[in-house]
């Protein structure tokens, strides 16, 4: 199990849980046009580009899983 952190909020989410699922778990909406549950990912629109601290780019959250320092 990982634990991370999202805007001030802690969860703890199963290895290979992408940004998008761990926020929803936490009620947290990230706005999405391109996703589609239960078919591949494919974040084109960016509608759901977030920020990150130790990252330089806007991860889009229907494909990023969560790695270890990520907030």
């Amino acid at each position: 199990m990982i634990r991370l952190t999202i805007d001030g909020q802690s969860v703890t989410v199963e290895p290979g849980t992408t940004v998008l699922a761990a926020a929803r778990q936490l009620g947290i909406e990230i706005p999405t046009l391109c996703f589609v549950r239960d078919l591949e990912p494919s974040a084109s629109c960016f509608m759901c580009a977030v920020q990150s601290k130790g990252r330089q780019n806007s991860p889009r959250p229907v494909l990023y899983l969560y790695a270890r320092g990520w907030r």
